[in-house]
């Protein structure tokens, strides 16, 4: 990222890239870019991979098939499963409260 920097920035010192491009969260310099639009102004980070959580994936049964009527069951049980894992907490409280109303 620091020679896309210098080629972007080929008359600044490192030291005002550096000020402009790291911002300190917590106690880790973070590479993140500032946006301001209407609506107010915008932190934009780099996601590091070493914080996302590891999903481990359930296999499918061998002999499960799609398309068969008695395995329809078994597949609506997987999509709702995943869907609960993959929504945020606010999203499945949502639709948790509209289901019930």
């Amino acid at each position: 990222m620091s020679r896309m920097l210098r080629r972007r920035h080929p008359n600044k010192t490192d030291g005002w890239i550096y000020r402009t491009y790291w911002k300190t969260i917590g106690k880790q310099k973070v590479f993140s870019v500032r946006e301001a639009d209407k609506s107010g102004r915008h932190l934009h980070q780099v996601v590091r991979i070493s914080t996302m959580p590891i999903r481990r994936h359930i296999k499918i049964k061998a002999d499960a098939n799609p398309y068969l009527p008695e395995d329809t069951e078994y597949f609506q049980t997987r999509r709702n499963n995943n869907r609960e894992e993959r929504l945020p907490k606010a999203l499945q409280l949502t639709i948790l409260f509209s289901a019930a109303v």
